[in-house]
């Protein structure tokens, strides 16, 4: 039973380790910066940013590992691509955000996709749906620890 033990360890629940609202802000104000753009956010959208950062935490999605992580990945992105809530790079802040929020837990995934910009372009648009980034986010995410 030992030796079982040592070749196959019991899997360790991990914790899920998230953005706070500074990180989301910082994200955002590198990527406008990029462009020459103003990073620029009011109360109003500070308060969407946090509420959205607390949807993606309290996602209780009855999954665990790497399902759970997708699932909460695909929430992030979504939510700020087509929340809109910055005043510039949206978008571009939503594909950032996700790929911390993934390294955060050990995953990654190629930002430069042509199919995920696509779906976030399309989500920022309201004309992608949460399943479709989530469906993208399953095609391409991979584990890295």
């Amino acid at each position: 039973m030992l030796n079982h033990l040592r070749r196959n360890p019991p899997a360790l629940a991990r914790v899920v380790r998230y953005l706070d609202f500074d990180a989301l802000v910082l994200i955002n104000k590198q990527v406008v910066s990029l462009t020459e753009e103003r990073h620029e956010y009011d109360d109003e959208d500070a308060k969407r940013m946090k509420a959205l950062l607390r949807s993606v935490k309290g996602l209780d999605v009855g999954k665990s590992g790497h399902e759970k992580i997708i699932e909460k990945a695909a929430l992030l992105i979504f939510k700020i691509a087509s929340g809109q809530n910055f005043h510039e790079g949206n978008k571009r802040t939503a594909l950032v955000a996700g790929l911390a929020f993934l390294r955060m837990n050990g995953y990654t995934l190629d930002i430069r996709d042509q199919r995920l910009v696509s779906v976030v372009d399309r989500a920022g648009v309201a004309t992608a749906t949460l399943k479709e980034v989530k469906d993208v986010l399953q095609k391409l995410v991979k584990h890295v620890d």
